[in-house]
């Protein structure tokens, strides 16, 4: 769900999520800030594509095994006011692993009057259409949520428009895509994985372009949503890796979660539409299969080949 203050219903039915979306206010902390968020809708006619001229990202692929980029990535810290999160984010819940892993856990400590701690991490810029991909592995437990996405807000003058993967912990057999755009949910899929996402590391992807969206998995479509059926996003948007837990027991689970449980994410990447050339995750298949322990030795090896020459 993210600072952005998402409101992810996905397991509510259509009509009862628009209303709430309708009704809700969101009150967000950033550092000293209080930013104040409202659900007011866009008309079709105040719907863009970057009305604010803001610098699109290029192409790129990130691993983690040299840390954590500030120029690049930002690392959430503050106290989630919005009252659907249960949890505060924390920097000390992101943890880069010698291996290069990224590992983001939830755990039951306490911050300000949120019961548990939460991790999120997020790509500094702006990204459109295009291509994302990420090779991760989700966390197990009712009440705990995954999310890679991408997502704005009415706080950057913005419809608040999302494209989703969402990982329940407590089915952590299943995924599930949902597409928003001016606040309004456009409808969502939840399918079997046929594997424990919890378990295995697994090549995660979504293409939007101007007229649809489509999902894979391991290169494999499994879903797509066009603009016959549904009204796609076209806002510039954030990019967002991130544990939580909140309050919508019927669609998440209580949080019965063990603590400290982890989400891990080994590769990011984003290519521009049409970008036929520029690295991505899924260009290395290796990084499915290879162990916490291979990768750190992989690391060490380049390291010292580096050093060599």
């Amino acid at each position: 769900m993210g600072y952005f203050s998402r409101l992810a219903l996905s397991g509510y039915p259509s009509l009862i999520r628009t209303a709430i979306l309708a009704a809700a206010g969101v009150s967000i902390a950033m550092g000293s800030h209080i930013i104040k968020a409202n659900a007011d809708s866009y008309s079709e006619q105040e719907h863009y594509s970057n009305p604010n001229n803001r610098k699109l990202l290029d192409s790129f692929v990130s691993t983690f095994e040299n840390g954590h980029n500030y120029r690049h990535w930002y690392i959430s810290d503050f106290i989630v006011q919005d009252e659907f999160f249960q949890n505060a984010w924390s920097a000390d819940n992101v943890l880069f692993m010698d291996s290069g892993d990224v590992a983001l856990s939830l755990t039951h400590q306490s911050r300000g009057k949120k019961k548990y701690t939460g991790a999120e991490y997020q790509k500094t810029g702006w990204s459109q259409y295009g291509r994302y991909e990420a090779v991760m592995m989700s966390a197990k437990g009712s009440g705990v949520i995954t999310g890679f996405f991408t997502h704005t807000g009415s706080y950057f003058k913005d419809p608040h428009d999302e494209i989703d993967f969402e990982f329940l912990g407590k089915n952590s057999d299943e995924v599930q895509f949902n597409i928003y755009r001016d606040g309004k949910p456009m409808g969502g899929e939840t399918i079997k994985l046929g594997y424990d996402a919890s378990e295995e590391f697994h090549l995660y992807a979504f293409e939007w372009t101007p007229s649809r969206i489509t999902w894979f998995i391991d290169n494999e479509k499994v879903f797509e949503a066009t603009d016959k059926d549904f009204d796609i996003p076209d806002a510039p948007q954030r990019l967002i890796a991130q544990i939580w837990t909140g309050n919508i027991y019927e669609w998440h689970g209580k949080p019965k979660f063990d603590d400290g449980v982890s989400a891990v994410v080994r590769c990011i990447s984003y290519t521009t539409l049409d970008d036929n050339e520029s690295s991505k995750c899924s260009d290395s298949p290796e990084l499915l299969d290879m162990s916490a322990s291979d990768l750190a030795a992989r690391k060490e090896n380049i390291k010292q080949a580096s050093i060599s020459n």
